[in-house]
């Protein structure tokens, strides 16, 4: 509600059913997706704004920042 270049959302994996939050960052022409299924998730955000299919996949950088991955805990 208060940032509207933030967008998200509760799903369940299907491999365990556990529960998260999706989440879709998009700020002109930067989109980060954080997703179970990522490939997915782009290519129907593609279906409406195209984005370069070079584009989707792993980042590496967000905003003029580098990426990397993280350990996540339960």
């Amino acid at each position: 509600m208060a940032d509207p270049d933030l967008w998200f959302k509760t799903v369940m994996r299907p491999e365990n059913g556990l529960r998260y939050y999706v989440y879709i960052l998009l700020y002109v022409d930067d989109c980060l997706c954080i997703h179970h299924n990522v490939e997915s998730a782009l290519y129907e955000i593609d279906k409406y704004f195209p984005m370069k299919k070079v584009s989707i996949g792993d980042p590496d950088i967000y905003l003029g920042s580098k990426l990397r991955t993280g350990i996540l805990c339960n």
